[in-house]
């Protein structure tokens, strides 16, 4: 009664599921292009994809920039201008998630990386008076002895990964970023 051959009975044998034959390389018809000819999201070497949301990031991103803006020249101290641009930024995240949602995906993301210097020149005259303002911060001695991209950086960056956090997962509370995050960026940035 006992032994291995009483339980074979009750427990099934793993058996392995049958191999199919892999097609040869030479039955499968293979689709190659000259170089002279294109694919359908390729115009002439240039990838087409996300060209169409363009004009709509760009767009979105005018209306993000444009309060970021007023709120760092409108303020009377860098520390103000910060806090002002983090919580216009984190506002703009709240009044508009759909738009917020579409300017920090990975199609704009890609996009941004394919034209950053077409979108650059594109927001020339926003991004200029931000730039001039955070020299001039630096030159007063309010703001660190750091590059322009550096101090990007160090006070975007965190309302970016708070933005994406928020619109991604939903569980950051952006009241309490609005009442936190200022302090803290001023903190990395102040002189």
């Amino acid at each position: 009664m006992g032994g291995a051959g009483a339980l074979r009975e009750f427990v099934p044998l793993r058996r392995r599921a049958p191999r199919l034959p892999r097609p040869s390389r030479s039955s499968a018809p293979r689709l190659r292009l000259r170089r002279d000819e294109s694919s359908p999201g390729d115009r002439g070497g240039r990838r087409t994809a996300g060209r169409p949301t363009s004009p709509l990031v760009q767009r979105w991103l005018e209306r993000l920039l444009t309060p970021l803006a007023a709120a760092l020249l409108e303020a009377d101290s860098a520390r103000e201008g910060i806090h002002g641009a983090v919580r216009a930024y984190l506002g703009f995240v709240r009044a508009h998630p759909d738009a917020a949602r579409l300017l920090h995906s990975a199609t704009a993301d890609r996009h941004g990386m394919a034209h950053a210097q077409e979108l650059r020149d594109a927001q020339e005259a926003r991004l200029s008076p931000l730039a001039a303002w955070l020299q001039h911060h630096v030159a007063t001695g309010e703001l660190a002895q750091l590059s322009p991209s550096l101090l990007e950086s160090l006070i975007l960056g965190p309302v970016v990964a708070i933005a994406r956090r928020h619109l991604t997962l939903g569980d950051t509370d952006l009241d309490e970023a609005a009442r936190e995050l200022p302090e803290r960026i001023w903190g990395s940035v102040r002189g």
